[in-house]
C-alpha cells in the first residue's frame, strides 16, 4: 500500500459517513427529487454543486479534507472536496460511484475526480476544471489509477 492508497482509504471513511448522514441524504433526495434517469440525477447534482460550491486550490503544503456536511457550509473547497460532495450525493440517491486520480507528470498525483455511473458505464464528473464540459476530462495525464469506492 502507498501513500496514494492510504489517503484514498481516508477518503473513503469520509464518505462512508456522508453516504449514510441522514442531512446528505434527505439534500440528495431533494436535488434529485422528480428526476426520473440516473442522468438526470447527476445533471441535477452537478447543477447544484457548480451553484453552491466554488473551487479553490488549496495553498502550497496545505492538505485538509473537508466533509461534505462542512464543504456545504462553507461553500468552496479543493478536488478531494468535491469528489467527496459528489460521490456522497450521487451515493445517496443509488447511483455507483468510482474516483480517479491522475498524475500528468508520472510522478506525482495532483487531481481527483469522480466517476458516475449513468447509462452503463462509469462517466467523469470534475467540475473543478472551468474549461471542461459535463462528463468531460482533462487531457494530457500520464498515469491514473481508478478505484472502486
Amino acid at each position: 500500500m502507498d501513500a496514494l492508497d492510504v489517503r484514498i482509504t481516508q477518503l473513503k471513511k469520509y464518505y462512508q459517513e456522508a453516504v449514510n448522514n441522514p442531512v446528505i441524504r434527505n439534500l440528495a433526495k431533494r436535488i434529485t427529487s422528480g428526476a426520473r434517469t440516473d442522468l438526470e440525477k447527476v445533471l441535477r447534482i452537478a447543477g447544484w454543486v457548480k451553484k453552491n460550491i466554488r473551487y479553490q486550490k488549496e495553498p502550497p503544503g496545505v492538505d485538509i479534507i473537508v466533509p461534505p456536511l462542512r464543504l456545504i457550509n462553507l461553500g468552496v473547497g479543493d478536488c478531494e472536496d468535491h469528489l467527496l460532495l459528489i460521490s456522497s450525493l450521487a451515493g445517496a440517491v443509488g447511483i455507483p460511484v468510482k474516483w480517479k486520480v491522475i498524475s500528468q507528470d508520472g510522478r506525482v498525483w495532483r487531481h481527483i475526480y469522480p466517476l458516475v455511473r449513468v447509462g452503463g458505464r462509469f462517466r467523469p464528473v470534475d467540475l473543478t476544471v472551468p474549461y471542461l464540459p459535463l462528463f468531460g476530462e482533462v487531457r494530457g495525464f500520464v498515469k491514473a489509477r481508478v478505484y472502486s469506492v
